[in-house]
């Protein structure tokens, strides 16, 4: 038998779906210092911040990119 207090996603909507998972991504972003992150993980993060300091790489304003994804509607 399944856990009582769990959602039966089986029968929820889509959109219903979607919201508890918002919520539980909400629940655990709400404190990021206890969400793990391997040494691999913080060394691809450095690698991506030095890149992104460096003022290397392909990267756009963020006004840019909303212009792109409206033009393409």
């Amino acid at each position: 038998m399944g856990d009582p207090n769990r959602p039966d996603f089986g029968r929820m909507s889509t959109a219903e779906q979607i919201a508890h998972v918002q919520d539980l991504w909400d629940q655990i972003a709400s404190d990021p210092d206890l969400v793990p992150v391997t040494d691999a993980q913080r060394q691809e993060l450095d690698r991506r911040l030095a890149v992104h300091e460096a003022g290397v790489g392909n990267t756009s304003e963020w006004t840019d990119v909303r212009a792109r994804s409206r033009s393409t509607e």
